[in-house]
């Protein structure tokens, strides 16, 4: 089971649950232009996104991530 999380400023997150890291990667891509975000795969394959334009240290950030539930 995979968990995409949208967590953005001042809101509680989003979590969104997909059997397969396809569909989890596939949301994630998909809210991402939605939303104007940037995004990008790391090493294992996980898609996530961000803005941008905010630092990423900030408590402001935009961010969508996927979460393996094992």
């Amino acid at each position: 089971m995979y968990q995409v999380i949208i967590h953005e400023s001042g809101n509680q997150a989003k979590v969104f649950e997909f059997p397969t890291q396809s569909l989890a990667n596939d949301s994630v891509l998909r809210h991402a232009s939605e939303m104007g975000l940037e995004h990008d795969y790391d090493k294992e394959g996980f898609a996530f996104a961000f803005d941008g334009n905010i630092p990423l240290t900030s408590p402001a950030q935009t961010e969508i991530y996927i979460f393996q539930v094992i």
